[in-house]
């Protein structure tokens, strides 16, 4: 079975319809955020959440300067 995906859409177009499970006032990062620097640390090779938060660290500062990262409570 063939999933019609476009190879050029953003992460926001693949995931932007995704429902936040998570109570909205207690929310501190976009799931969009979460998503794609997990996405991006994945595929560095991180294998848990603990590699995922080092990467995240890691990259902040490269990371705040791409434009779907917000900056609403620094990176997530």
């Amino acid at each position: 079975m063939a999933i019609d995906v476009d190879p050029t859409a953003s992460l926001m177009e693949h995931f932007g319809d995704l429902d936040d499970p998570r109570i909205e006032h207690l929310v501190e990062h976009r799931l969009l955020d979460i998503l794609a620097v997990t996405i991006c640390a994945v595929i560095c090779l991180a294998e848990s959440w603990v590699d995922i938060e080092n990467y995240g660290l890691a990259k902040q500062q490269l990371l705040e300067g791409v434009s779907w990262v917000t900056q609403r409570h620094c990176l997530p």
